[in-house]
């Protein structure tokens, strides 16, 4: 199981739309996917589980609880998609995980399981991300094209290289950066996309999303696009940006 944490210290980034809708994409390519919800908000949770209550948390799975007893399988019109979830709790925002090993315990136990895990972290460095990111192969970070989105990204960089360095976890890695919400008729996301791809070269993924209201009304239906309305131009793209991150998991 390749394990992705998905985090940019900038928020509104729609992180949570990117880990629901890639998932789903790689459903579709025959691909298993755990998605946890680790940021108290519960935005993951309350995307794929409108009407949950909190029950057994990821908290509770890091803490020892059954780890197949709380995960949950999103389906679609009663069929099973091949996307679950471990849901959060708004009680992560004051969470305090000691030490990294229950996290990893926790993928351990269900490494063969799925295909692609995908961690849905923060917008700040917390505890609980400092763990999933030493418990994780990969960082993939989603970006719109602005001026603010990229800013922490090299302190990003410097927290990926101390985990190394540190032997937290020598394997982690920035699996690329996304760019969503893509409107490149605006002369600044224009500049600032191009520049960001001249800066970072192959750390940019080819695919991304481009801004596109379908995006917003799945969201209120509380669908991935892969189940709202699969022939739809986003969908196809997060298709490809799902293609491109199961080939770089794959090479890296």
């Amino acid at each position: 199981m390749k394990k992705i944490a998905v985090f940019n210290q900038k928020g509104g980034v729609a992180k949570t739309t990117s880990v629901v809708n890639i998932a789903a994409a790689m459903t579709t390519l025959n691909k298993k996917v755990l998605c946890i919800d680790c940021d108290s908000q519960m935005s993951l949770t309350q995307y794929l589980f409108p009407e949950y209550e909190e029950g057994i948390s990821v908290i509770d799975m890091i803490e020892g609880a059954s780890v197949r007893d709380g995960i949950l399988n999103y389906t679609h019109k009663n069929k099973e998609t091949g996307i679950s979830l471990i849901p959060a709790s708004k009680d992560l925002v004051s969470y305090e995980i000691k030490g990294n090993k229950k996290f990893q315990k926790l993928f351990k136990d269900l490494e063969d399981d799925y295909d692609f895990c995908f961690l849905d972290l923060p917008p700040h460095l917390s505890g609980i991300s400092l763990a999933a990111l030493i418990s994780s192969d990969y960082v993939l970070v989603p970006a719109i094209p602005d001026s603010d989105s990229l800013l922490g990204f090299s302190d990003l960089v410097t927290v990926v290289n101390n985990i190394r360095n540190k032997g937290l976890n020598t394997n982690l890695s920035i699996l690329g950066v996304m760019f969503v919400n893509m409107n490149l008729q605006r002369m600044t996301q224009k500049y600032v996309y191009e520049n960001t791809k001249k800066e970072l070269g192959k750390l940019v993924l080819k695919s991304g999303i481009k801004t596109r209201s379908i995006v917003e009304q799945a969201r209120f239906f509380s669908e991935p696009l892969e189940f709202f309305s699969a022939s739809s131009e986003a969908a196809k793209e997060y298709k490809e940006v799902a293609k491109e991150i199961i080939k770089r998991a794959k090479e890296g």
